[in-house]
């Protein structure tokens, strides 16, 4: 589908709520959760006990999209789960306007890439670099690893290495970030979160822990 008439299409169609608060010049501005409200909130939910089981990947990237709408309260959230499906990302975000949205469209609130099938790092690159070529105010990447894979030492050095390539990335700046939270491809996995900047810095939101330890 064409991305003019796609953006069109889901302010027609996935009829979210508004949620917008007043700013200065009185006109109505969404307010944009932190990255680190949206780990929080994400962190949360992944470890409810109604998430989905490991290995149910659709399940999973679903139950993900369905967070991230309750997270973005008020915007559209593209992805599984709204008719027109997806855009540039698994999930992608933009204000609602009712009235004539694409000539109103600035740009995106959200990006948000899952990547639960592969469990190797080259799957995570993949889909990493294509969620730092999108333009976005809000960049989620949630991935997973099998176990041998995921020692401190590799996804210490991964983290570095994704932190150097939005660095160096030629559509980046230093005040560029994303969220990245990692888990073991496992029943009772370890997981952790970090924030990777474009000034090649990365700075830890939750260490590698199993939940209940």
């Amino acid at each position: 589908m064409n991305p003019l008439l796609e953006v069109e299409w889901v302010a027609r169609v996935c009829e979210p709520k508004r949620a917008c608060e007043e700013t200065e010049e009185g006109s109505d501005a969404m307010r944009i959760p932190t990255l680190t409200e949206i780990e929080e909130r994400l962190y949360r939910a992944m470890g409810d006990e109604k998430a989905p089981r490991e290995g149910n990947v659709g399940g999973w990237t679903r139950y993900i999209g369905r967070s991230l709408r309750k997270i973005f309260d008020g915007a559209t959230v593209c992805g599984k789960g709204c008719p027109v499906g997806e855009y540039l990302a698994d999930f992608t975000g933009f204000e609602y306007k009712e009235a004539d949205p694409w000539k109103k469209y600035k740009g995106l609130i959200l990006a948000a890439e899952c990547e639960w099938s592969s469990g190797n790092p080259d799957g995570l690159w993949e889909d990493f670099v294509k969620l730092v070529d999108i333009r976005a105010d809000r960049k989620v990447f949630i991935g997973n690893l099998h176990r041998r894979y995921f020692s401190d030492q590799a996804i210490r050095s991964l983290v570095k290495k994704w932190a150097m390539h939005l660095k160096n990335h030629r559509h980046t700046s230093s005040k560029e970030k994303v969220l990245v939270m990692l888990s073991e491809k496992c029943d009772h996995p370890r997981e952790g979160s970090w924030i990777i900047s474009g000034d090649g810095r990365y700075s830890l939101v939750r260490p590698l822990h199993k939940r209940g330890l």
